[in-house]
């Protein structure tokens, strides 16, 4: 996991050859049991905030209850993530709620928790890229368990992923009431 949040760059980093098994604990737990995660938001909004850049993940196989999680900011602040033979296995296994996004710490003005401390919603993609440059998914797939909640859906959803490349993707949606992949 990169979680930046300070004025620094991460950059020229690999991670290869891992299994990753998460999953959800109690909310008060920062994170949702992402096996990928990069998020780039700044502490507060008077904080500067970096850049993460030229990240690899290569030969992965992860199982949990929640996908790759890609997101910043801004889309400039992510910058060529290369993710190469990454398989994601999804499958709702704890007694925990899923369904919802978690960039703690985050700026009051990046969507943080509701007034009663409530994470934002957020259903479940195998991978979900936001606010992200150059991102490649090359010889990815995702799995859907048996078990599969309403908030599990998209296989691939990207927002704001200006030269996203996606080669050789594998997977189809959770359910037939959702496209496999949603990008915009």
């Amino acid at each position: 996991a990169i979680h930046l949040s300070e004025q620094a760059d991460v950059e020229n980093v690999i991670f290869s050859n891992m299994v990753v098994e998460t999953r959800l604990f109690h909310p008060k737990w920062w994170g949702r049991g992402e096996p990928i995660y990069i998020c780039v938001y700044p502490w507060t909004a008077e904080h500067g905030i970096g850049r993460v850049r030229h990240v690899r993940f290569s030969n992965i196989l992860a199982r949990g209850e929640n996908g790759v999680f890609i997101e910043a900011q801004r889309p400039e602040l992510i910058d060529d993530v290369l993710l190469e033979n990454v398989r994601v296995e999804l499958d709702k296994t704890s007694r925990w709620p899923g369904g919802h996004k978690d960039i703690r710490p985050w700026a009051e003005d990046a969507g943080g928790p509701g007034p009663a401390g409530e994470l934002p919603v957020q259903p479940t993609a195998g991978f979900y890229i936001r606010n992200a440059t150059n991102v490649t998914l090359r010889h990815c797939a995702v799995a859907w368990g048996e078990t599969r909640p309403e908030y599990f859906r998209h296989a691939l959803e990207a927002h704001t992923a200006p030269g996203l490349v996606v080669e050789d993707f594998n997977g189809s949606a959770a359910s037939d009431a959702w496209p496999a992949r949603q990008v915009d």
